[in-house]
């Protein structure tokens, strides 16, 4: 396991495992594979529909096989989930209008562009 300054392990990452439902959007601006491993006694109906969403976009691990597919797969370059999660990206998370945030979160407050 890695710690630190996570943004730069996920810039250099080819995918990632894990169980944190911090990271169930964030990793997503990778664009990399990803699973989310399972604990069958978790309740996961209290998800927000937008985190439902990223989480149909991870691969579910549940088991070791599961598991050690997921990583074969990456290893092969066999990512079945790339453009589901391309169009989520570009639909969910790129900032509208092709603008920075910042730019939008200005315009906004000020009124101008394309928040008149």
């Amino acid at each position: 396991m890695e710690e630190g300054q996570y943004i730069g392990l996920f810039k250099h990452s080819d995918a990632m495992i894990h169980d944190c439902a911090s990271f169930m959007v964030e990793y997503l601006f990778t664009g990399n594979p990803v699973m989310y491993l399972i604990n069958k006694e978790r309740d996961y109906s209290n998800l927000s529909p937008y985190i439902v969403k990223a989480f149909e976009l991870h691969e579910k691990g549940r088991t070791q096989v599961e598991i050690e597919q997921f990583i074969k797969n990456v290893i092969d370059g066999v990512d079945e989930k790339r453009e589901e999660r391309s169009k989520f990206y570009v639909e969910e998370l790129l900032p509208p209008y092709g603008k920075t945030a910042s730019q939008n979160i200005i315009n906004a407050i000020l009124g101008v562009e394309d928040y008149r």
